[in-house]
C-alpha cells in the first residue's frame, strides 16, 4: 500500500476515536454500584475520582477530598484500601469489602449547575465569618486539602503547616484549644482567644498570629494562616 493512501486510512480510523476523546473530561463520577455478587445495590453517596495517575488519585466523597496512592492494582486512601478491578479509557471499577464501585468518565460539556456546586465547594465565601462559634468550633479538625489563597506558593516553610485543630480541653490558664502541625512534637500553636473572625494563636516563644475563619459547619472547617495558605478540615467529634 503507498504511504499516502495508509496515512489517509489510519487518519479516518483515529479521527473519530481522538474526537470522542476530546469530548471526555479527566473526571470520573460513580455510575454504578454493585453488591459482591454482581447485583446492582441503591447509594446516594456518589464518589468521583480525578487527577488520576500511575501512583495516585483524588477522591471525592460528598465535600471531602482524599487523595490515594496506587500500588500493585490497590488504591490506599489510608482507612479504606480498594482493588483495582477494571481501568479502561471509558470505565474504572473499585472493590472494596462490600461493593463493586463503577466509574465512567464525565464528558468535558458539564451542566451549568454541576459547574456552580463546583465551584461552590472550592471558592471562599465573600467574607469570613463574622463571630466564631465555639460550639460548633469544639472538639478535634483535620486537614484533607490545603491551597494557596492566590495561587501556588513559591516556596513553603513547612515547619509552620497546620495538620489539625483541638478545641475544648483545658491545655493552660489562657488556652482554649491547641493547633497541630509543623516538625515538632508539640502544638504548633496554643489557641488563645476567638476574635471576631480570627482565632489568635501563640507558637512556642508566645509570639501571637491569626488565623483566619472563613467557614465553620458541623461537617467542615476552612481557615487562612498568616502565609496566604487556606486549609480544609473535617470534623472528629
Amino acid at each position: 500500500m503507498k504511504p499516502l493512501l495508509t496515512f489517509c486510512l489510519l487518519s479516518l480510523v483515529t479521527q473519530p476515536l481522538l474526537h470522542a476523546q476530546e469530548s471526555l473530561s479527566d473526571r470520573w463520577k460513580e455510575t454504578q454500584r454493585l453488591n459482591l455478587k454482581q447485583k446492582a445495590v441503591a447509594y446516594t453517596d456518589t464518589l468521583r475520582l480525578s487527577d488520576i495517575t500511575k501512583e495516585s488519585l483524588n477522591m471525592r466523597r460528598g465535600s471531602f477530598l482524599y487523595k490515594g496512592t496506587i500500588q500493585n492494582d490497590l488504591l490506599d486512601m489510608g482507612a479504606l484500601t480498594y482493588g483495582i478491578d477494571k481501568q479502561t479509557n471509558n470505565e474504572i471499577r473499585l472493590r472494596d469489602e462490600e461493593f463493586i464501585h463503577v466509574f465512567s468518565r464525565e464528558a468535558r460539556d458539564l451542566s451549568a449547575a454541576d459547574a456552580a456546586a463546583g465551584k461552590a465547594a472550592i471558592d471562599l465565601p465573600a467574607q469570613p465569618v463574622s463571630a466564631i462559634d465555639m460550639t460548633l468550633l469544639r472538639g478535634s479538625w483535620e486537614v484533607y486539602k490545603r491551597k494557596g489563597k492566590n495561587g501556588p506558593l513559591p516556596k513553603i516553610d513547612y515547619s509552620t503547616l497546620i495538620k489539625g485543630l483541638k478545641t475544648g480541653e483545658a491545655t493552660g490558664e489562657k488556652a482554649i484549644g491547641t493547633v497541630s502541625g509543623g516538625q515538632g512534637t508539640g502544638p504548633l500553636y496554643t489557641i488563645i482567644k476567638a476574635e471576631a473572625s480570627d482565632l489568635v494563636v501563640a507558637d512556642a516563644a508566645q509570639k501571637e498570629h491569626k488565623i483566619k475563619v472563613w467557614r465553620l459547619s458541623d461537617s467542615e472547617l476552612v481557615i487562612e494562616d498568616e502565609s496566604g495558605i487556606v486549609y480544609y478540615l473535617k470534623h472528629f467529634r
